[in-house]
């Protein structure tokens, strides 16, 4: 594998774009915005406004007025205004520069609060583009950014990526040709290199001028599939090298340590592969071919350390041929999965345990793939106390073909299943995905939905202690056992008690909602219809001590890659 470690005054190598933010450069002719471009402001209440360029460039100063003083007043300070509430009624604040202004919208309400539900502020999508979900950032110091909105090229060629506050201003501003894909331990922003959403084998990390690392890209021999950081800042990548040619030796799949301030590998081994192997008369001798083992998402556990789930798979089929033809029934085929928990280290990964394994075989009739149960391994969550929970999806393929799943979730203490909870009611809707809430300040809970239904489940007593049939998704676990959901098609947020009772539900139009800065009474998310960032009012609530959020897809897309392969190997 190649390495390169840069600064920023080299970030051009990297092939995404240049730092624009805090950039004091000359400044064109270029359209100004205004970051955030609309303002709610209660009676007495203070923000802050800033400006850029249409491409992230920070001017050193620029002229700013405001159309009705009696509103609000304003304290210029070079690039970035400081706005203070007078009295009730709107106003504009505009920024001037080399002949281009921009303006941002202010409303001072009659009351000292915002009422739940009101938008604080908002920033629009850059026109021409495709807004995409938020990503969190990882806020190192107060000028820090607090998420990433992103807006993609339509034909995947770039994505425009801005870091901002928690207020709604600018950080820094980025245009990369990939895709961008989590915030890193140091504030800055990992991004798969290539064409958007297509596979990568190359990442590279960008941050503001004066981060608190440099900028590095990394070139990997397979695949990237997935990541997670540990609290030193190293960085786990899984990579898959899939066979080129059918019967090609070469898939497998790879771990690699990084040292996350630098890009340098300081791990990397390999992971045990699956295997195919076919004899019998109708082939001329056996064949055994290895395919890579699928890997569940990364999770941090204790001591530091990185956990997966691991799906190991080994097939194999008989074939019985009269007259060059294969004969049904005659035919054998056995199917093997086994999933295993595993801790990833710098030096390499350990088994901690077997977390379920089916071992199936029979004659080549029609119903075979119906007598197949497989596995999609899913995300590993750390609780506060240190022990784990793994999440996984059971898959099987009913008389119609149609492939379907349920959830199982394994808490896990001292490397032991103490508790397995399994869930299929009211959750078959594999369009929309799964939701996962985990709250553990002491014992652990898990808040499940699928977008028509939303479960509390009990983890140490293995109960649901309610359900509720409703569409709103979990981002925010409260103290005592509440939870904060959000119904993005009735655009209402709603608070859930510990016994399923819905407490309250005030108006807010948002989606993709999320905690950006906790203890707040803010919301981050998208505004469904103008798809501009937005941040909204909501309750002083007290969040509990802690809580993790997991999505989970229900698309299962390598299980049915293995019913097809299966099918097509044994037809």
């Amino acid at each position: 594998m190649r390495w390169r470690t840069l600064g920023a005054a080299t970030a051009l190598a990297l092939g995404v774009g240049a730092f624009t933010g805090h950039a004091q450069t000359k400044i064109s002719g270029e359209e100004l915005a205004m970051f955030p471009a609309s303002i709610a402001m209660g009676t007495r209440s203070q923000r802050v406004a800033s400006v850029a360029t249409r491409s992230g460039k920070v001017p050193p100063r620029v002229d700013w007025a405001i159309s009705n003083p009696g509103v609000a007043s304003i304290a210029p300070h070079g690039s970035s205004v400081d706005i203070k509430a007078l009295s009730p009624g709107r106003a504009l604040v505009t920024a001037r520069l080399n002949g281009r202004s921009a303006t941002a919208s202010i409303t001072v309400a009659d009351e000292a609060d915002l009422r739940l539900g009101t938008t604080r502020w908002s920033v629009p999508p850059i026109a021409g583009l495709v807004p995409r979900p938020l990503l969190d950032a990882f806020r190192v110091d107060d000028d820090g950014a607090e998420l990433f909105a992103i807006d993609a090229d339509p034909m995947k060629r770039f994505a425009v990526v801005r870091a901002l506050t928690s207020s709604g201003t600018l950080v820094w501003q980025r245009t990369v040709r990939g895709t961008p894909w989590a915030g890193d331990r140091f504030g800055g922003l990992l991004v798969r290199l290539g064409a958007l959403d297509e596979p990568s084998r190359g990442l590279a990390r960008i941050d503001r001028l004066r981060g608190k690392a440099a900028a590095w890209r990394y070139r990997a021999r397979g695949d990237l599939e997935d990541f997670a950081e540990a609290d030193d800042g190293t960085i786990f990548l899984v990579e898959q090298t899939r066979p080129r040619l059918a019967g090609s030796q070469s898939g497998g799949t790879q771990v690699v340590a990084l040292d996350g301030r630098t890009g340098l590998d300081v791990g990397h081994y390999a992971l045990p592969v699956s295997t195919w192997q076919t004899s019998g008369t109708c082939v001329p001798k056996a064949a055994l071919v290895r395919h890579p083992s699928q890997v569940g998402s990364l999770g941090e556990g204790a001591d530091g350390a990185v956990y997966a789930q691991l799906l190991l798979v080994h097939d194999s089929w008989t074939r019985v041929c009269e007259k060059g033809r294969p004969v049904l029934g005659r035919g054998r085929f056995r199917a093997s999965r086994e999933l295993q928990l595993v801790r990833l280290t710098r030096k390499g990964f350990t088994p901690v345990r077997t977390l379920w394994r089916a071992d199936t075989e029979g004659v080549d009739s029609a119903d075979r793939l119906r007598a197949i149960e497989d596995v999609d391994p899913g995300p590993i969550v750390e609780l506060k106390s240190g022990e784990l929970v793994a999440m996984r999806t059971h898959v099987t393929v009913d008389a119609g073909g149609r492939v379907s799943g349920r959830l199982h979730i394994a808490r896990i203490a001292r490397g032991e299943v103490v508790r397995e909870v399994v869930r299929a009611e009211n959750l078959g809707s594999t369009s929309k995905g799964w939701r996962v809430l985990v709250d553990a300040p002491d014992s652990p809970w898990a808040y499940v939905a699928d977008g028509v239904s939303l479960q509390a489940i009990d983890l140490g007593a293995g109960t649901t202690v309610w359900s509720l049939d409703t569409a709103a998704l979990p981002f925010q676990a409260l103290d005592g056992r509440a939870v904060v959901a959000n119904d993005a098609a009735r655009n209402q947020v709603m608070e859930i008690n510990q016994r399923g009772m819905v407490l309250r539900t005030f108006p807010a139009r948002i989606d993709d909602a999320r905690i950006a800065a906790p203890g707040q009474a803010v919301i981050h998310g998208i505004d469904p219809q103008t798809r501009s960032v937005v941040e909204v009012q909501e309750p002083g609530y007290v969040d509990s001590a802690w809580s993790s959020m997991v999505d989970i897809d229900t698309s299962f897309p390598e299980a049915r890659r293995r019913f097809a392969d299966f099918l097509v190997e044994t037809r």
